[in-house]
């Protein structure tokens, strides 16, 4: 089950990076080496463990073609499966019959020619076509400039920490009374925020926030009537590592989110309340292997048994693909195409003792 279980990883790295390789950054796109040592490791992979054909010159000939036309495709296209993995070979069959239907059947020597003209327009039309997108939008992957904002423009929650009171807010801003269709905050919410901001009174308390990447995070007491909702997200600290500070990952639980003055001129900075994990749990959770996509971890509690909650702004919410927090060693020594999955969304079981992000 072991070689399995890698097995399945390696292919799900393999169709990340097959469908979502678009959203890297364009630095990691253009590693085109690293990009066809993947492919052949796969298909190697692949017939390894999946193929039992015999060794001669016709079982190899269509292993070497696949990785030889995945890497070649990868550097003229920048696609592995001209621009969708999901249909595959039929794609390219219904794409050449299109090209080739209004060529006229004269001769094989009228069609060929007419029909390799018009690939030749229509390569030419397609470049042409993703220059104009790259002058447009050059940075087009990297943060938006709308940078962190609430998912909607009145808060969910409105919670006084001198009377103690909570009212819920619809849309329209029309304050009631919290109720099982809008969900409560819960009393270690509350505690939470006075300890850590005693100067704020009066918590204007979102449960969505839209990051800088268009990325969605939720932390709502009861989302659509179906429950609650709290989202796992990559969280980033720092830390002095032999005189140099050094910026590190954890995953974390949001709580809530609300906006804080900064400064004088009245600015307002999105913070998160978030629910850490241990950090020296990491990959020692009993009957719980890391695996090559996964690493397990322990919610983090104190000697009472409560919740260890801390208080982060919004921005250190990393966007997972952040080309500052990529080790080099991620790109250089597995395929490139476990990028896409390597360092992608948190994904937690739902109980207090554990959780399992993607590395």
């Amino acid at each position: 089950m072991g070689t399995l279980a890698i097995f399945l990883e390696y292919v799900l790295c393999y169709h990340a990076f097959c469908k979502y390789s678009w959203s890297l950054p364009f630095f990691l796109q253009r590693q085109y080496d690293n990009i066809k040592a993947g492919n052949r490791f796969m298909v190697e992979y692949f017939q390894k463990l999946i193929y039992r054909g015999n060794a001669s010159v016709d079982s190899r000939f269509p292993k070497i073609h696949a990785q030889c036309r995945m890497g070649k495709l990868t550097e003229e296209l920048n696609t592995v499966m001209n621009c969708c993995c999901e249909t595959g070979e039929r794609l390219l069959k219904t794409e050449a019959k299109g090209i080739s239907r209004t060529a006229q059947q004269r001769g094989s020597d009228t069609f060929l020619t007419q029909t390799m003209s018009r690939i030749v327009d229509r390569a030419l039309l397609d470049c042409f076509a993703l220059h104009l997108d790259d002058r447009e939008n050059p940075l087009e992957y990297h943060e938006s400039s709308k940078g962190d904002r609430f998912g909607r423009r009145h808060p969910h929650f409105v919670y006084n920490t001198e009377t103690e009171k909570i009212h819920a807010l619809n849309r329209k801003n029309e304050a009631k009374h919290p109720d099982a269709i809008s969900g409560c905050l819960t009393r270690e919410i509350t505690n939470a925020l006075k300890k850590h901001d005693s100067v704020t009174k009066t918590f204007e308390i979102y449960n969505k926030v839209i990051l800088r990447d268009n990325s969605r995070l939720r932390a709502s007491p009861n989302y659509a009537k179906s429950g609650p909702w709290y989202d796992y997200a990559n969280v980033s600290w720092e830390r002095m590592v032999n005189g140099n500070v050094e910026t590190y990952l954890l995953p974390a639980k949001c709580l809530c989110f609300f906006p804080k003055e900064s400064g004088q001129n009245g600015e307002r900075e999105i913070m998160a309340l978030i629910h850490t994990v241990d950090q020296s749990s990491g990959g020692n959770i009993a009957g719980r292997p890391d695996t090559l996509l996964t690493r397990n971890y322990r919610m983090q509690f104190n000697k009472k048994g409560e919740p260890v909650k801390k208080l982060p702004h919004c921005c250190s919410i990393r966007n997972p693909c952040d080309n500052n927090l990529l080790p080099s060693a991620l790109t250089t020594a597995c395929p490139i195409w476990a990028v896409s999955i390597n360092a992608c969304e948190v994904v937690c079981h739902s109980n207090k003792s554990r959780c399992c992000c993607l590395q």
